[in-house]
């Protein structure tokens, strides 16, 4: 899964990048985590890496999270 920063944040990247990617991880783990626990065939939390992504083939920037799912971290919530 890939997750992109809007292009509208560009500008603000460079001078605050520690708060910004810090955020856009949390975002990004939060988005998933929740995604996966309200799929009614998974009910799962996930384990998962990160990899930070910030310029494109033509080294323009362009911040974006590729996200990988870990099967092996899988763990389903049991319903009560």
């Amino acid at each position: 899964m890939v997750i992109t920063l809007p292009h509208e944040l560009n500008p603000l990247v460079l001078p605050y990048k520690e708060v910004l990617y810090n955020l856009f991880f949390q975002a990004a783990s939060q988005a998933l985590q929740k995604l996966a626990l309200g799929y009614p065939r998974l009910q799962a939390q996930l384990g998962f890496t990160a990899v930070l992504h910030t310029w494109d083939q033509d080294l323009q920037l362009h911040p974006q999270n590729g996200l990988n799912i870990l099967p092996e971290k899988l763990r389903r919530i049991e319903s009560p």
